[in-house]
């Protein structure tokens, strides 16, 4: 196999010179500094490659299919090593003798592996040692912004080590500081909450009480009795709402352990369905769903369940009439699904899902019924991010999709 490169290399040299394309840089071109060559015409050298000029190999040595060792002190080496070349000699016609050989082991490049691997070497140890410089300063700053990024979650009740008294440690101490400020805040807004929705709810059980047995009396007038109904309506919502805001308050606390079970979101997906068309049949809204069967995850099947209706019941809420709702359950792998709600509605703001991904309410939402607040968003929210559901929300002027993404 050598040998028949050797020739066909001999031939193309040759080829050079009879088209009178030869020149020292076309032959370097071609044949690298690896070759031993020499061309001769007529007792006359036309060219010597520059190993060739190194190594002086007696004619006599060298005949075709020859191989030769020679030893690279030679050829000026600071090592000794063998070289073993294998020549071919080529003499044609015109007079021309083509003389080249090749390195069988390229060992005549050793000592040039061996600089390039020690060059290599060093710049990985200084790398090393900058690295470790670099991170020994920065280490302080990387600490800081780790710990910032968990204070949403963990409601600013981290801290910092103070390890120096330098410019950093200075540093650590005031946002600290600002860190038990912060605390108290919350420490108070949450015992607030808490407070609230439980004193509200036994007034507000004595207010419908009085209202119900008030619509009962034969003697309260029909459009009293009216204005009662609505008044019991907005009770409900206002019970709800302070539901709503005891359980946020419990998720936001992680007091709530979910029943981390085995169900079919399909069979459950099915039962929100039944309910929503018939819900969006009265408000001439068109729903539709397309659901895949058997579709099993692993979760709290109630707190998912009120999730997905918050979702659903926002869809409908905000869909303008003769729109449609879409609801789609389907697998995209052998072990996961997405669950995805499509709306026609005026679209979410991209401020209001941030407030609800970072805050405890998000911003108000003003309708024909007055000022909606963002307790059911931050809700839906909370009960994904109990579960660590990925979920993404795609929201335009035209309409809305919401992805939840299921591993079963």
């Amino acid at each position: 196999m050598l040998d028949e490169h050797l020739i066909e290399d001999s031939e193309q040299i040759k080829f050079l010179l009879d088209n009178n394309i030869y020149s020292s840089t076309s032959l370097k071109r071609i044949l690298f500094e690896e070759y031993w060559l020499k061309i001769i015409k007529n007792d006359t050298v036309l060219y010597v490659s520059d190993i060739a000029k190194s190594i002086e190999i007696p004619p006599e040595k060298i005949s075709d299919k020859s191989t030769l060792t020679v030893k690279t002190n030679q050829v000026n080496f600071t090592a000794d090593y063998d070289v073993i070349f294998r020549f071919h000699v080529k003499n044609y016609d015109d007079g021309t003798n083509i003389i080249l050989g090749i390195s069988m082991d390229n060992s005549i490049k050793q000592n040039q592996k061996k600089l390039a691997t020690i060059f290599l070497i060093t710049l990985l140890i200084i790398s090393a040692l900058f690295y470790y410089l670099i991170n020994f300063l920065l280490k302080p700053l990387v600490n800081i912004s780790l710990t910032l990024r968990r204070l949403s979650q963990e409601k600013f009740s981290i801290g910092f080590i103070q390890e120096s008294n330098d410019e950093i440690g200075f540093l650590i101490e005031s946002i600290n500081l600002t860190f038990e400020k912060l605390r108290n805040h919350f420490t108070y807004q949450k015992d607030f909450l808490s407070i609230m929705s439980h004193e509200l709810k036994t007034p507000l059980a004595v207010i419908k009480n009085h209202i119900e047995s008030a619509i009962e009396r034969e003697d309260i007038p029909l459009v009293m009795k009216q204005k009662f109904s609505n008044d019991l309506e907005q009770i409900s919502k206002l019970n709800q709402f302070i539901h709503r805001l005891m359980l946020l308050t419990r998720l936001e606390d992680k007091t709530i352990i979910p029943k981390n079970i085995r169900f079919n979101l399909s069979e459950l997906s099915q039962e929100l369905c039944q309910f929503f068309t018939d819900l969006a049949d009265s408000q001439n809204k068109i729903f539709t769903s397309e659901i895949s069967n058997q579709i099993f995850v692993i979760g709290d099947r109630e707190l998912l369940y009120r999730a997905i209706f918050n979702i659903v019941d926002n869809a409908i809420k905000y869909t303008s009439e003769g729109k449609e709702i879409q609801f789609i359950l389907k697998r995209t792998g052998s072990k996961a699904a997405v669950l995805q709600i499509k709306d026609q509605g005026a679209g979410i703001s991209e401020d209001v899902i941030m407030t609800a991904e970072s805050s405890m309410f998000a911003k108000s939402i003003y309708d024909k019924d007055g000022i909606k607040n963002g307790i059911g968003m931050r809700l839906i929210i909370a009960i994904l991010n109990l579960h660590t559901l990925q979920y993404k929300i795609e929201s335009t002027h035209s309409g809305s999709i919401f992805n939840i993404f299921f591993k079963s």
